[in-house]
C-alpha cells in the first residue's frame, strides 16, 4: 500500500489533536475511574434558626468549613422573613463557594425560633401578686378583666424566664388595678416595660343550673355546671357544692345559668296533700298497717299530719317512703323480722 508523504509529515499533529479532543487516555483493563466529588452546594429552602443571624449552615447542608460563617441577620424571635436566591448566591460566592441554583428556587423562607409566653403566663404572674395582696378566700379565685387584654411574648430562645411582674398597684375599693411587666431579650434589645390595667374581681366556683327547671323538677348530674361567679354578687345562701344540690326538687321555675341558693330547692315530696297512704305502726315484733289520707306535702323524714280513714282521727307521722308513713317514724326496710311476729291488718 502506497502512503502520501506529505499524510505522514501531519500523522503526529493528528495525534495530538485527537488527544486534545477526546480527553484523557482510558485507563487500562481493570483499573477504576476515578471518583468525582461533587462541590455543588445543597440549599435549604425552608429554615428554622434560633440565633439573631443566619449561618452558611443554615443555608446549605454542605457548607464545610465555612459553615459558622455569618451572612444574614435573622427575623425577630417569633416572626418570619425571607431572602432572596440572589443573595444567597452572593453571599456563598463572597465566601468561596458556588451556588448555581439549579433548582430555581426564588428565595429561601426563614423562621425564628423563640422563647414563647403566652398572656395566661402574664395574667397568672400578675393575679399570684395581686392575691398576696388581699385576702381571697381560700375557695375563691381572682378574675382579672384587663383594659386591653396583654400581648404573647416572643424571646430568643436563650433567655430561660423572660418577663417578671415589677410592680402591681390596687384600688381595693374599687378592684382597679395597674401593674408593670418588665421582659428581658438579653444582648439583643434592650429591657422592655409594659403596663396592664384592668379590674380584678374575686369569683367563686359554683354549681348552676345548664337547663331551666320547672316546679318539682329533680336535679341530676346532668342538671349542673361549674360556673365562676363574682362573689359580691352572690348574697347570702349561695349553694357552693355540687353534692349539696343533686337529688333535690325544684321549689318554682327557675332559669338556667343563675347561682342556686337555699330557698330555691328542697327535698323531693314523696307525699303530696290528699294523698291516699299507708300507716305503718311496729312495736314488739307487732306490725299495724291502716289506711289515711295526706294533709300536707312532706318530703322524706319529714312530719306530716295524716287523717286515719276508719277512725277519722288526725295523727302526725313521718314519712318513710312514697305514701307511707309511720306514726313512730320507723322505717320501711328494715326492721329485723322476729319468727314469732305476727301481723294485723286494719282499716280496710
Amino acid at each position: 500500500m502506497t502512503v502520501s508523504y506529505r499524510l505522514l509529515r501531519s500523522l503526529p499533529a493528528l495525534l495530538l489533536m485527537a488527544i486534545m479532543l477526546g480527553g484523557p487516555p482510558a485507563p487500562a483493563y481493570g483499573q477504576a475511574m476515578p471518583e468525582r466529588i461533587s462541590t455543588e452546594l445543597a440549599v435549604r429552602p425552608n429554615i428554622e434558626v434560633a440565633s439573631a443571624f443566619v449561618t452558611l449552615g443554615d443555608l446549605f447542608d454542605n457548607a464545610g468549613d465555612k459553615a459558622d460563617i455569618r451572612v444574614f441577620r435573622a427575623p425577630a424571635p417569633g416572626q418570619t422573613g425571607y431572602i432572596r436566591a440572589s443573595r444567597v448566591a452572593e453571599a456563598a460566592t463572597s465566601n468561596g463557594l458556588t451556588w448555581l441554583n439549579k433548582r430555581k428556587i426564588p428565595r429561601v423562607n426563614v423562621a425564628r425560633l423563640s422563647h414563647f409566653i403566652s398572656p395566661e403566663d402574664i395574667t397568672a404572674s400578675i393575679r399570684r401578686k395581686i392575691m398576696a395582696k388581699t385576702n381571697t378566700t381560700a375557695d375563691g379565685h381572682l378574675d382579672l378583666r384587663f383594659s386591653r387584654p396583654p400581648a404573647p411574648i416572643h424571646l430568643p430562645v436563650s433567655i430561660s424566664s423572660g418577663f417578671e411582674v415589677k410592680q402591681v398597684r390596687l384600688d381595693n375599693a374599687s378592684g382597679r388595678f395597674s401593674a408593670i411587666v418588665e421582659t428581658y431579650a438579653g444582648n439583643e434589645s434592650p429591657n422592655r416595660q409594659i403596663v396592664l390595667t384592668g379590674l380584678a374581681v374575686e369569683t367563686v366556683e359554683l354549681p348552676v343550673l345548664s337547663r331551666a327547671l320547672a316546679r318539682g323538677d329533680i336535679i341530676r348530674p346532668g342538671d349542673l355546671k361549674l360556673r365562676n361567679v363574682a362573689r359580691a354578687k352572690l348574697g347570702g345562701g349561695a349553694i357552693l357544692r355540687t353534692a349539696d344540690l343533686i337529688g333535690m326538687a325544684s321549689r318554682r321555675n327557675l332559669r338556667a345559668g343563675l347561682p342556686l341558693k337555699a330557698r330555691d330547692v328542697e327535698r323531693p315530696r314523696i307525699i303530696h296533700r290528699n294523698d291516699r297512704v299507708s300507716i305503718i305502726f311496729r312495736a314488739a315484733g307487732l306490725t299495724l298497717t291502716a289506711q289515711g289520707h295526706a294533709l300536707a306535702d312532706a318530703a322524706l323524714g319529714e312530719s306530716v299530719p295524716v287523717r286515719n280513714d276508719r277512725s277519722k282521727r288526725t295523727i302526725q307521722a313521718v314519712a318513710i317512703g312514697p305514701k307511707t308513713v309511720s306514726p313512730n317514724g320507723s322505717t320501711i326496710a328494715p326492721a329485723r323480722p322476729f319468727k314469732s311476729a305476727s301481723t294485723l291488718t286494719v282499716g280496710k
